[in-house]
């Protein structure tokens, strides 16, 4: 309940299932139970991969973060890391209509078996790369795996894709065309411009990408807007800083290939939004929110049924030690 609620609400929904108010229901008690959990369960998750996993032969994997108000003085927020790793063959489509337009209307899809990784902790990515490599190694990982990362194009989420590098067999490194299309969408120009950068976006669905980047020093200079000139120009940085994981989208839409993180419901909104951000008054230590991430990955990743009540007994335990 926790995992799901703020602490208050898991307080008064545990009482209303007990019939009466309980001193052990108390919303601090709760949350200091989620924090021993949680943190154990970030040290231990090595532990919980099988030795007889099949072998996969292609994962997708998803790097993202999100951002948290900050409790602590002096700063705004800081931002949480999040991991999802699953078989491209475990997503199901309601209805996959590929057309090999770019428009932003993928087709949606709904994994059926996935491992999460999440982590709030200022550690260098310490964490985050070792729990990614977990949900790697559980989603079937070997030598012979060959996996395609997704990323939003920030270079933490690009090192801790680099970490899966030498436990499997190659990565291919993608820039997600989901935030490509929403860069695009937020800059309004004149019909005439709009054209002009409606062909920008084309080639760089059609794998042009250098012939797209080179048409961007005409419409900034034509375009008299200057909030619009600088969304221009943060695009064209964004796309020439990240050419060498642009692909030729287009190709491998067709051929029913990753390209976007939109195919299915976003890690971030999942596991942090949902609830971390639910309220506006929230706000966060990265060592309060950690845990609790930890608890929503393994629920996110069908591991809490499978070893949940081991984490219960075992946390205590671990806690005194």
């Amino acid at each position: 309940m926790a995992c799901n609620h703020t602490y208050r609400e898991a307080e008064n929904l545990m009482n209303a299932y007990s019939y009466y108010s309980r001193k052990i229901n108390n919303h601090d008690h709760i949350h200091n139970i989620v924090e021993i959990i949680g943190n154990y369960i970030s040290e231990h998750q090595i532990e919980d991969v099988p030795d007889n996993i099949e072998h996969t032969a292609e994962l997708i994997c998803q790097v993202d973060g999100g951002h948290l108000k900050s409790s602590e003085d002096g700063q705004r927020s800081f931002e949480a890391l999040t991991a999802v790793i699953y078989s491209p063959q475990n997503v199901v489509y309601a209805e996959k209509n590929i057309t090999g337009d770019n428009s932003l209307e993928l087709p949606r899809g709904k994994i059926t078996s996935k491992h999460c990784a999440a982590s709030a902790l200022d550690d260098k990515l310490a964490t985050i790369k070792r729990q990614t490599l977990v949900a790697a190694l559980k989603q079937g990982m070997t030598a012979d795996t060959k996996i395609v990362a997704l990323c939003d194009g920030a270079d933490n989420c690009w090192q801790v894709v680099d970490s899966l590098e030498g436990e499997c067999n190659s990565i291919l490194r993608i820039l997600d065309w989901f935030h490509i299309a929403k860069k695009f969408q937020n800059i309004a120009l004149p019909a005439k411009l709009s054209k002009k950068l409606e062909r920008i976006k084309w080639c760089v669905w059609h794998g042009k990408s250098d012939e797209g980047i080179s048409r961007f020093e005409e419409i900034i200079e034509k375009t008299d807007v200057e909030k619009m000139k600088i969304r221009l120009s943060q695009l064209h940085d964004y796309l020439q800083n990240n050419n060498q994981y642009l692909v030729n989208y287009a190709q491998r839409y067709k051929a029913g290939k990753a390209i976007s993180s939109s195919v299915a419901e976003s890690n971030v909104e999942s596991l942090i939004n949902t609830r971390c951000k639910g309220k506006q008054h929230m706000q966060w230590t990265r060592e309060g929110a950690h845990p609790l991430l930890q608890v929503r990955a393994s629920c996110a990743s069908n591991d809490w049924i499978v070893f949940g009540a081991k984490y219960v007994l075992n946390a205590t335990t671990w806690q005194a030690a």
